[in-house]
């Protein structure tokens, strides 16, 4: 009998509120509707370990009706608080209505939010609209709309917004919307939040990191710098559509929806959804026919959805670097140091860095965490280069390009510690831009540049701490790679030119 009491205080849900998560659980969703039905009061009370109620809980059923239902059963008083009652996190009716695929269910909560408050309502929530709710990570719903890459619903809460829409764009530790979509590699959603608000490209998170400067850190979402595929994959990855790569699957399947989304304002559809599919017949008649056989074959659905971040990374790169002008502040000190070579350590402490400097790129690379991906990147004191340095420094060939053709001055640019876009490329060994470069008239201006620290071309090749093997097997062929960059540098006779 006293162990039967000690279960009895220990547990947190009586028998009626187990059978209905047991029904959430198991998608029984007209069980779970009849359960919290006989008792309202239940719908307001916590429902799980996360604090959620279960009006919270509906909203992963993705059927509007239940909602619709669950929520007019309330009083109207409760009603209100439930629309506005957060879970541990405060996380609202509408945080959570992000996840799912139906638009609808967010207009549930529109529809409901537009009655009148109880007299007993705080003042100060009183004309607070729902969008503007924030959780503890101080995210409005757009927000964390854009951050997890549910443009549908994004587009939709946008549209329900009133005022001034981008000052919802920026949590209280100054990370931007821009910046949450770009860390989630959610390129589409980075680009309509863009054209939505240009000055977004500007702004500076609480490390001073551009979004360009995040982007220009993100190797791996470059064609440039992809994983290689094999034979066969590279060439389906060639043959696939080079258009069409903005277009919304969910939006294409319900372009004759209901009336509520049928017309769209500016505000929701943004303005690179004009003119979205491919411009020629030819070309739509191929985006049909490897739309059909990516559905039908996994392996090619896999590879046009690298392709699609690929195309996607590089329209935004163009978008940020049309308003980027870092740039034009460049330090070119007219007394230049006399070369000094670096004073080695002992052989221990090189090899002990050298193993740090490894464990931290494979930290970086594998982990996906918010934090260390704003204040931790590949280059050493990133927040100090402009984009350009650290897209020659990453070997993302694409961003350097669209920064060269834009601003064909940019290749002269000098940071503040005398490091111009080839000493990054030398140093940190990206031959693809290397060779770039070298095609470029000013290639022989950028030789003859020295470091703060005294450092030539040739003592950027003789640095270990920035070298990354590139996967190869066995310090045998790392080695022949860095004689591989020394006969590089032999052919352009740099000897002759120092």
């Amino acid at each position: 009998m006293e162990k039967e009491e000690e279960r009895e205080e220990m547990s947190m849900f009586d028998e009626t509120t187990i059978r209905a998560q047991r029904a959430a659980r198991s998608g029984n969703w007209r069980l779970f509707k009849r359960i919290l039905e006989e008792d309202t009061k239940r719908l307001l009370e916590p429902f799980d370990l996360f604090g959620n109620t279960a009006i919270h809980i509906a909203t992963r059923s993705n059927n509007p009706w239940l909602l619709h239902e669950l929520l007019e059963v309330l009083p109207a008083k409760d009603r209100w608080h439930a629309l506005r009652m957060g879970n541990c996190v405060n996380n609202t009716l509408l945080h959570e209505t992000i996840f799912c695929t139906r638009v609808e269910m967010a207009g549930v909560v529109f529809k409901f939010e537009k009655e009148a408050p109880p007299e007993d309502a705080p003042e100060e929530k009183k004309g607070l609209p729902l969008v503007e709710i924030i959780n503890d990570s101080g995210e409005t719903p757009l927000f964390r709309a854009a951050k997890l890459g549910m443009l549908k619903m994004l587009k939709y809460m946008a549209k329900h917004a009133q005022g001034d829409i981008p000052r919802l764009f920026v949590r209280f530790d100054k990370h931007s919307i821009l910046h949450a979509s770009i860390l989630g590699q959610f390129f589409d959603v980075a680009i309509w939040l863009l054209n939505m608000d240009e000055k977004l490209a500007q702004h500076r998170d609480m490390n001073g990191m551009t979004c360009l400067q995040l982007l220009s850190n993100m190797p791996l979402v470059f064609r440039s710098q992809a994983t290689s595929m094999g034979a066969v994959k590279n060439l389906i990855y060639y043959l696939l559509p080079e258009e069409g790569y903005e277009i919304d699957d969910d939006e294409e399947e319900e372009e004759n929806g209901s009336a509520d989304f049928g017309q769209r304002s500016d505000l929701e559809s943004g303005q690179q959804d004009k003119a979205k599919l491919p411009s020629s017949v030819l070309s739509r008649i191929n985006y049909a026919i490897w739309r059909t056989l990516a559905k039908e074959f996994n392996g090619i659905g896999r590879i046009w959805q690298r392709k699609k971040q690929h195309k996607l990374a590089e329209h935004l790169a163009e978008l940020l670097v049309q308003r980027d002008f870092s740039w034009q502040i460049s330090f070119h000190e007219n007394f230049q140091p006399l070369i000094v070579l670096p004073v080695l350590s002992s052989k221990s402490d090189r090899i002990k860095h050298i193993h740090h400097m490894k464990e931290m790129h494979k930290t970086i690379s594998h982990s996906r965490s918010y934090k260390l991906i704003t204040t931790a990147t590949s280059i050493p004191h990133s927040k100090n280069y402009t984009p350009l340095l650290m897209a020659a420094g990453s070997g993302i060939v694409e961003i350097v390009e669209k920064i060269i053709d834009k601003f064909p001055e940019a290749i002269c640019h000098v940071s503040q510690d005398e490091h111009n876009v080839l000493h990054m490329a030398v140093k940190h060994r990206q031959l693809k831009i290397f060779n770039m470069l070298k095609k470029h008239s000013a290639f022989k201006s950028l030789l003859f540049r020295i470091t703060a620290e005294g450092r030539t071309l040739l003592h950027q090749i003789s640095r270990m701490e920035f070298y990354v093997e590139q996967h190869l097997p066995g310090v045998a062929f790392q080695l022949q790679d860095e004689l591989r960059w020394y006969e590089v540098l032999k052919e352009i006779n740099i000897l002759e030119v120092i």
